[in-house]
């Protein structure tokens, strides 16, 4: 008798990321990963809002896997904000500190920070005058 086929092994890794929505000259693809900045984990469905410096928004929410992609035109800058309730409105990216890497306490400490308003992070620019650039976005829990 045959034996069964071996079972595929899983794919090692997390996955890959989203596709890049299609771009023109005046536009940048910005894509990533959504963490909780507690546990580290991917956040699914978080809502951000990139608010341009001229007063333009985009928006785009992270799939269930914490994954986002979103077009933006070029500009002098962006904040990114979270409109999900059970995160601050204030994100971090990872062109400030490598947050992954900050111990527990030191999260605790921007989570504090960013649950009261006392911190900003630096708005993104297209720095590489590239199509796309890659950044993960973290947020800060509310509780």
């Amino acid at each position: 008798a045959a034996e069964p086929a071996p079972t595929p092994a899983a794919p090692k890794g997390p996955p890959p990321d989203l596709p890049l929505p299609t771009v023109d000259p005046s536009r940048w693809a910005l894509y990533g990963r959504v963490y909780d900045l507690s546990s580290l984990a991917p956040a699914p469905n978080v809502m951000l809002t990139f608010r341009a410096s001229d007063g333009s928004s985009f928006s785009a929410t992270s799939d269930q896997l914490g994954r986002y992609a979103v077009a933006l035109n070029r500009s002098t800058g962006y904040d990114v904000l979270s409109d999900d309730p059970n995160f601050a409105r204030e994100t971090f990216h990872e062109t400030d500190i490598p947050y992954a890497r900050l111990s527990e306490p030191e999260r605790a400490d921007l989570i504090q920070n960013a649950r009261t308003g006392d911190i900003h992070s630096t708005p993104l620019t297209d720095i590489t005058g590239g199509d796309s650039f890659r950044l993960d976005l973290f947020v800060a829990p509310r509780r």
